[in-house]
């Protein structure tokens, strides 16, 4: 099933010869949010007067450039390596065909997704659509199409305090407390209302967290999907006068919030799995086993795309030895990458090590141009790890443990900057070194509680 489908009669958009203004003026539509993704996965945009809309909509809509090089704070980061950014020249904000849908946490209000352009027509280099789609072209020339499932992990707090709903630690337990089971169901009904499926629903390990489990589909669609979810979920949480958050570790003793990403290849002439080889062990392909190996080889590098933040790294170094290390194995949740299924049709790779609050086209991207590395070099995995991953191990490699790290690798990372694109990577490392030195550079409450009536 096709989550955001690109032609007309998309569930809960204009179908049939009803023309766009007919549906819009039919359904009551008063405003237009025009959302796309930063770099850092959250929603930019503008709502639109329908009028404006239908006016401009194939032109697009102007946006300054500046709001891709704005951390979460808001604020502009300059980047040292493209003064000509300083002039911040528009972009405009295409909305993609077929994406438009009634917007059931909004009155009178239709959302509609848009990609990136210069006013030349040059898609924006650094937009994570955009990212995400160039690997993907690159995925399609080796005769393959890629298949992503996607488990969101978040949490629900009464408040900004992280207070969770009195649960208790109740992972699959459908007694939930009537406040969560209000804003899971919400999401769930937004989530269908709009087209996009939902494999399932449940809390998870911590009091207050909660998962949404998106299907398999093709990669963009789905990176779509992820992207529309958590932001509905944020939404819905807020009107129903709780607090949702993706963060990786918002709690210190309980557990992490992750974005695990399942992969898989089809074969573009055949339509059947390039995974799977009922002839080798485990029906591991010789083409997964590079591709797993090629994820593998560059996870150090690829890291900070999927811990993109601080906190990110408290949630990888909650482990009993301290930290991740670059490994894999047959089921196995222990381990960094987990191979799953044993048919044609359910065998895939799962990367485990995102974090919650990861950018879903920058990891999915990161994934796929990883995996492509390993079979363009006939990578080899080593032996799968069996029981306790998290466990020192002597022949693995351990993974990096706080952000400057990360990002040290990722700079140098000759792989990374050929498939995402030296835009892309420059704009990201800029602004994430911003994230960087204002951490460093700020005066936590632990430092004072611990040093400042001894010192």
């Amino acid at each position: 099933m096709r989550i955001l489908d690109t032609s007309e009669g998309c569930p809960g958009g204009p179908c049939g010869r009803e023309s766009l203004g007919e549906w819009l003026d039919r359904i009551g539509a008063t405003t237009v949010r025009l959302e796309w993704s930063d770099l850092h996965g959250l929603s930019r945009g503008k709502r639109l007067s329908v009028a404006h809309f239908l006016q401009l909509r194939e032109e697009g809509f102007a946006f300054s450039s500046a709001a891709l090089s704005m951390n979460p704070r808001g604020n502009v980061v300059t980047q040292l390596k493209a003064p000509q950014d300083l002039g911040w020249p528009n972009i405009l904000a295409r909305p993609l065909p077929g994406s438009l849908r009634r917007l059931p946490t909004e009155p009178n209000t239709v959302q509609v997704l848009a990609d990136l352009h210069h006013a030349d027509g040059r898609p924006v280099e650094e937009s994570p659509r955009h990212v995400l789609r160039r690997v993907l072209s690159s995925t399609r020339s080796r005769g393959f199409e890629v298949c992503i499932g996607l488990e969101l992990e978040f949490y629900l707090f009464r408040d900004r305090e992280c207070v969770p709903p009195p649960a208790g630690k109740q992972v699959y337990h459908l007694r939930q407390t009537p406040a969560e089971a209000r804003v899971l169901r919400a999401i769930l009904d937004t989530m269908e209302a709009l087209g996009i499926p939902a494999e399932a629903g449940f809390p998870e390990d911590a009091p207050g967290q909660l998962e949404v489990v998106l299907p398999p589909a093709p990669a963009l669609e789905v990176a779509d999907a992820a992207f529309l979810v958590r932001n509905l979920a944020k939404e819905i949480a807020s009107q129903q006068g709780l607090f949702c958050t993706f963060l990786s570790k918002p709690l210190a003793d309980e557990s992490g919030s992750g974005l695990h990403i399942h992969q898989s290849l089809a074969s573009l002439s055949s339509g059947l799995s390039a995974f799977y080889d009922g002839t080798q062990e485990g029906g591991l392909s010789h083409l997964l086993r590079h591709y797993l190996a090629g994820q593998l080889a560059y996870l150090p590098q690829a890291f900070a795309l999927y811990l993109p933040t601080i906190n990110a790294y408290k949630r990888a170094l909650n482990r009993e030895h301290g930290g991740l290390a670059a490994t894999w194995g047959f089921d196995n949740r222990t381990a960094a990458l987990r191979v799953l299924g044993r048919s044609p049709g359910s065998l895939r790779l799962e990367n485990r090590v995102a974090g919650g609050e990861a950018n879903p086209y920058l990891a999915i991207a990161a994934c796929v141009a990883t995996g492509l590395a390993g079979i363009e070099a006939d990578l080899e995995p080593p032996t799968p790890t069996t029981g306790n991953a998290y466990a020192p191990v002597s022949d693995h490699q351990l993974l990096p443990t706080n952000l400057r790290h990360a990002l040290d690798l990722l700079d140098g990372s000759r792989i990374l900057r050929e498939a995402l694109g030296e835009a892309a990577v420059d704009r990201f490392l800029a602004l994430k070194w911003d994230e960087v030195r204002r951490f460093e550079s700020s005066i936590t409450d632990w430092e004072r509680a611990e040093y400042l009536d001894l010192f």
